[in-house]
């Protein structure tokens, strides 16, 4: 039984009673919409990405215009996609079910029906993915190529009639020139779709969506080439001459068409440059330091960032030497020997460094890393020498004609200073033991700098630079300690003496109290034995919970304020650390 609308008022009692009768045969038939009522469909979106949702909401009234019972039930048809779920009862008049877009694109139609009664045209369309794109953007990145041509990234972004981004959205790419990476590519997340384009002539890039049958979404991008700058350099010096200025006339203009030229400069090949003007010739002049063939490179680069570089050889001449400077670092060597870097520097007639000059290497002594080579750019040449003995090194730079321009250094091996250090072989800890140190030092030899002594238990104290020390020291614990003496002279070099000494325990300190009482007045004393043991204090504690007394002699007084029986404690501590206990009962 279907009960399209309300029972009327005008039914008889006996109708109402046989209607409720009956209900029970009828629970399970659906509520649908009376005859000659209205359905409404509306969306909550015009258009859904590939696999996307929308929501769909059917509105029903009756003929008078009031919405159907609540409860009653609505099909839902879609040309595309899916509806969840396919039926859907009203609440106050509406009814609400999702469209599932699937993943083909296209104009999804969506219909609804209840009781005989459908939505009338025009149906609710909702487009799907390709079919909702109303406009593609298209970018090149970069805009323009370098005049040879080269790779821009293509990026093409699909929006829907409400601007939103379309993922899932097919998008071709068509070029009139050059090769593209990708022709056909599916929008991301970000309705973004990707391809590169590599030309070496002007190109015009088209994506497009197809919307529609009847129906394409393109954009297009124009990609163009840059004109670069014109560079020449012309050579003005016929015969370049190490350390004589060689001139140079270099001349810059903007590319056909091109931008203007932001900046321009020289690099000379061997280090130095020169800012150049940006239009038309700029004269220079250059001095090459040593004799080679260089490249001399201009460079013109426009507003637009195209570059041109150009390129001269120029081949220079060495001049001839005059003098040479040699320098050993260090300029002498430890008492064991050691190694000294050795560098030569070659002068021509004007004063000034030579590159390229050959040099040679000799020794008295030792030998040498180097003994053959060639100045550098900076006119300077290098070598090792090692040894254990005094050197004399020679160094020769060829001169044609002659047998060389020559220098020699003197490197000295240094001696350390001399430390002598006596001492006991052994004493008792707590008591001092002296040490005697004599540092001395050779003829000729650096002065002493720094002396200290290291008397093994993590003590150490400075001594005298020179001539004979004493030094005393005490050990604080039994043991046998390694003393060290040690010198170091202005030169870094380090001399040392050596004594061991055997450190015998410390003496235990007894401590004997004894009182005497007259008058209330109690007298206590003390005898301590080593007798010869240095007291630093005396720690009276007399039993009555009074404050500790601290004296520096060995006997001291006590009043008590009452009678009793107490036990006196006396600590005793010596100025060598150790200490003593004495006790005594008093009765008073």
């Amino acid at each position: 039984m279907v009960l399209n609308r309300p029972v009327s008022r005008m039914l008889g009692a006996a109708l109402a009673v046989g209607v409720v009768a009956a209900g029970a045969a009828c629970d399970k038939v659906p509520l649908t919409a009376p005859t000659a009522s209205l359905i409404v469909l509306f969306a909550n979106t015009t258009s859904v990405p590939i696999n996307g949702v929308a929501e769909v909401t059917a509105t029903v009234t009756e003929s008078a215009g009031t919405p159907v019972q609540n409860g009653t039930v609505v099909t839902f048809f879609t040309s595309l996609g899916t509806i969840d779920p396919p039926e859907a009862r009203t609440q106050g008049g509406k009814a609400t079910v999702r469209l599932r877009a699937g993943a083909s694109s296209g104009v999804a139609t969506v219909r609804a029906s209840s009781g005989g009664n459908t939505t009338i045209d025009p149906q609710l369309t909702i487009a799907v993915g390709a079919a909702a794109a109303a406009r593609i953007e298209l970018f090149a990145e970069p805009a323009t190529l370098p005049s040879g041509g080269g790779t821009v990234q293509l990026r093409a972004v699909a929006y829907d009639s409400g601007g939103n981004r379309l993922p899932s959205v097919q998008v071709s790419f068509s070029t009139t020139a050059g090769t593209l990476t990708v022709q056909a590519a599916t929008t991301d997340a970000g309705g973004e779709a990707r391809s590169a384009l590599t030309t070496n002539v002007e190109t015009t890039v088209t994506a497009t969506v197809s919307a529609a049958s009847d129906k394409n979404v393109t954009a297009s991008v124009k990609v163009g080439l840059r004109n670069a700058p014109t560079v020449t350099i012309a050579v003005g010096t016929a015969a370049p001459t190490a350390r004589q200025p060689v001139s140079f006339t270099f001349t810059v203009a903007a590319g056909a068409s091109g931008s203007a030229v932001r900046t321009a400069v020289a690099t000379f090949g061997d280090g130095d440059s020169q800012v150049l003007g940006t239009s038309g010739a700029t004269p220079a002049s250059h001095t090459y330091n040593a004799a080679g063939t260089y490249t001399v490179t201009a460079t013109a680069t426009d507003a637009a960032g195209e570059t041109t570089v150009a390129t001269a050889s120029v081949t220079v001449t060495a001049a001839l030497p005059s003098r040479v400077e040699l320098f050993a670092t260090p300029t002498s060597l430890p008492a064991a020997g050691g190694t000294a870097q050795l560098l030569a520097v070659a002068f021509d007639s004007n004063g000034r460094r030579m590159a390229s000059a050959a040099v040679s290497f000799s020794t008295t002594a030792g030998t040498l890393s180097v003994n053959s080579t060639s100045t550098d750019g900076n006119g300077e040449a290098r070598s090792t020498l090692t040894t254990t003995v005094e050197a004399t090194v020679t160094v020769i730079v060829a001169a044609p004609g002659s047998q060389g321009i020559t220098n020699t250094v003197r490197i000295p091996v240094r001696t350390a200073p001399t430390v002598t250090l006596t001492g006991p072989t052994g004493a008792t800890a707590g008591q001092a033991a002296s040490f005697n140190v004599t540092i001395t030092t050779a003829a000729g030899a650096a002065a002493v700098r720094t002396a200290f002594i290291d008397f093994g238990d993590g003590s150490r104290e400075a001594i005298g630079n020179t001539g004979p020390t004493s030094v005393s020291h005490t050990f604080a614990n039994p043991g046998t300690y390694t003393v060290t003496a040690w010198a170091t002279d202005a030169a870094g070099e380090t001399g040392r003496g050596v004594a061991v000494i055997n450190v015998a325990p410390a003496v235990p300190i007894n401590v004997t109290v004894t009182a005497s009482t007259s008058g209330g007045v109690t007298t206590f004393t003390t005898t301590v034995l080593p007798s010869d043991a240095k007291i630093a204090r005396y720690e009276w504690n007399f039993g009555d919970g009074s404050p500790i007394r601290v004296t520096t002699g060995g006997s001291t007084t006590y009043v008590y304020t009452a009678s009793g029986t107490y036990t006196v404690v006396v600590r005793v501590v010596t100025n060598d650390g150790r200490e003593g206990l004495g006790q005594i009962q008093v009765k008073i």
